[in-house]
């Protein structure tokens, strides 16, 4: 038992290597789409504007499925950028 219990924080860093392998091969190869920038920033907008039940809270493309704390991370990036999706995509 205690020998699985010592692999754990191995096999955890070999997954996160993984994760951020594969995740740097899908920004480099994987064109991005404006789709999902123009819902999120819909749902942001109906949250900023005071919108608080969810139900009401729709995007160009799906209904909302994000934690609040989405709406406060995609306002600062919304603020930073000016809300121009190419800047954000190199955030």
């Amino acid at each position: 038992m205690g020998g699985r219990e010592t692999r754990k924080p191995a096999v955890a860093a070999v997954l996160l290597l993984l994760d951020v392998i594969l995740v740097s091969l899908i920004i480099i190869y994987v064109p991005y789409t404006k789709i999902d920038w123009d819902a999120c920033m819909s749902q942001v907008d109906g949250f900023l504007g005071g919108e608080r039940d969810y139900t009401k809270l729709k995007g160009d493309t799906e209904p909302l499925v994000y934690l609040s704390l989405f709406f406060y991370a995609y306002f600062v990036i919304q603020f930073v950028t000016g809300r121009q999706v190419y800047p954000a995509h190199k955030f």
